[in-house]
C-alpha cells in the first residue's frame, strides 16, 4: 500500500470516528432531552436553557478561538505541542473566568428579582471552567487519533446522561440539573487528560510568548464566533425577558432538533 492510500485511510477512519461520535451523543442527547422536558416542565426547562444560552454565548471568548488553529499549530510545531496545550489551558481558564463573573453580573441585574435564575445560572458556568480540557482533544485530532477523544466524549455523555437519569428517578429539583451541565465536562477533561497519559503526550508547559502567538492568529476568529454566538443565542434571551420561560423550553427544544444535523 503507498503512503498515499495509507494516509488517505487513516483520514477516512479518523472522520468515521468523529462522525460516528457525533452521531452517538445526538442520539442520547435527543432522549435525555425529552425526559428531562417532560420531567422539568415548561418553566423549569426553559430556565436551564435559557442559563445555556449565556454560556453559549460567550463560548468564542471562553476558547479565544484558538480551537480553530490550534491543530495546525501542532502540525506544524510538533515539537512544542506541549507548550501549545499548556499556553492555551491557561489562557481559556482565565478567560472562561472572566466570562463566567461577567454572565452572574449581567444575569443579577437583569433578572435581579429572581434568585432561582440567578443560582441556575451561576451553576450552569461551572462547566465553562472545565471546558477548557477539550483542548487535548485537537492534539488527538492533529496525530489522527481522534478515536480517543470520541471515546473520551461518549464515555463523558454517558456518565452525563446516566446522571440525569438517576436525577428523573429521585426526583431532584432544577438546581441539580443545572450543576449536572458542568460533569460532563469534568467526565470528559479527566478521560481525555488519562488518553493523554497513556498516549505519552509530550509535558505541559506554559510560555508567554506561545500565548501571544495563539491570541495573534486566533483572534479574528473570536470576533466571527462572538457573531455566530450573537445570532445563535439572542433568540432565547429575548424570549425569556418579553415573554415566559415556557416560551425558551418549546423554543429551545425546537430548535435543537432542527439543528441536529448541522455537525455534518
Amino acid at each position: 500500500m503507498t503512503l498515499k492510500k495509507l494516509l488517505k485511510n487513516k483520514i477516512v477512519h479518523n472522520a468515521g470516528w468523529l462522525i460516528g461520535g457525533k452521531i452517538i451523543n445526538k442520539i442520547v442527547a435527543f432522549i435525555v432531552s425529552i425526559l428531562t422536558a417532560r420531567f422539568l416542565g415548561p418553566d423549569n426547562y426553559g430556565l436551564i436553557n435559557y442559563a445555556g444560552a449565556y454560556t453559549a454565548f460567550f463560548a468564542s471568548v471562553c476558547s479565544l478561538g484558538i480551537n480553530s488553529v490550534i491543530v495546525k499549530e501542532f502540525i506544524d510545531s510538533p515539537e512544542e505541542a506541549g507548550k501549545t496545550i499548556g499556553s492555551t489551558l491557561i489562557l481559556r481558564a482565565c478567560s472562561s473566568f472572566l466570562s463566567a463573573v461577567i454572565i452572574i453580573g449581567i444575569v443579577s441585574i437583569v433578572d435581579k428579582d429572581e434568585t432561582l435564575t440567578i443560582l441556575v445560572t451561576a451553576l450552569s458556568t461551572i462547566g465553562m471552567f472545565f471546558q477548557i480540557f477539550d483542548t487535548f482533544s485537537y492534539w488527538f485530532q492533529a496525530k489522527l487519533k481522534s478515536k480517543y477523544a470520541v471515546i473520551a466524549s461518549v464515555i463523558a455523555y454517558a456518565g452525563y446522561s446516566a446522571y440525569n437519569i438517576v436525577l428523573l428517578i429521585t426526583r431532584k429539583s432544577v438546581l441539580w440539573f443545572a450543576l449536572g451541565t458542568a460533569l460532563e465536562y469534568i467526565l470528559l477533561g479527566i478521560v481525555l487528560f488519562a488518553a493523554y497519559v497513556i498516549c505519552k503526550g509530550p509535558r505541559l508547559t506554559f510560555s508567554w510568548c506561545t500565548g501571544e502567538k495563539l491570541l495573534r492568529e486566533s483572534y479574528p476568529f473570536i470576533i466571527s464566533g462572538l457573531m455566530v454566538s450573537v445570532y445563535a443565542n439572542t433568540d432565547k434571551l429575548m424570549l425569556k425577558q418579553m415573554m415566559t420561560t415556557s416560551t425558551v423550553a418549546y423554543y429551545s427544544l425546537a430548535s435543537s432538533l432542527s439543528v441536529a444535523w448541522t455537525f455534518v
